[in-house]
């Protein structure tokens, strides 16, 4: 049994996002956290593909998945310069 997915959602995450921002190509989230709050609110229990662009991301606290994300979700990190996620708050 192959079951073919169609009209994936897709939600962005760039180091230039904003939190408050939709998740969208032109205004991405900046970060897993926020992304993962995008997706809990979708309707639906449809995949949604999580793109990541390059840079390093600080995080302060563990990417928590819960029974609240029974849906499929893919993780895409950019393919030429990778994202780094970094368990650390950065000191300037």
């Amino acid at each position: 049994f192959i079951r073919i997915l169609s009209a994936q959602t897709t939600i962005y995450v760039s180091v230039n996002g904003h939190d408050s921002a939709p998740g969208n190509n032109e205004q991405p989230v900046g970060s897993l956290t926020s992304a993962l709050e995008c997706i809990r609110k979708m309707p639906g229990n449809e995949p949604v593909t999580v793109r990541i662009a390059s840079g390093t991301y600080y995080m302060d606290q563990p990417l928590r998945l819960t029974e609240k994300d029974s849906r499929p979700i893919f993780f895409e990190g950019d393919s030429l310069y990778k994202p780094v996620f970094r368990g650390a708050i950065a000191v300037s």
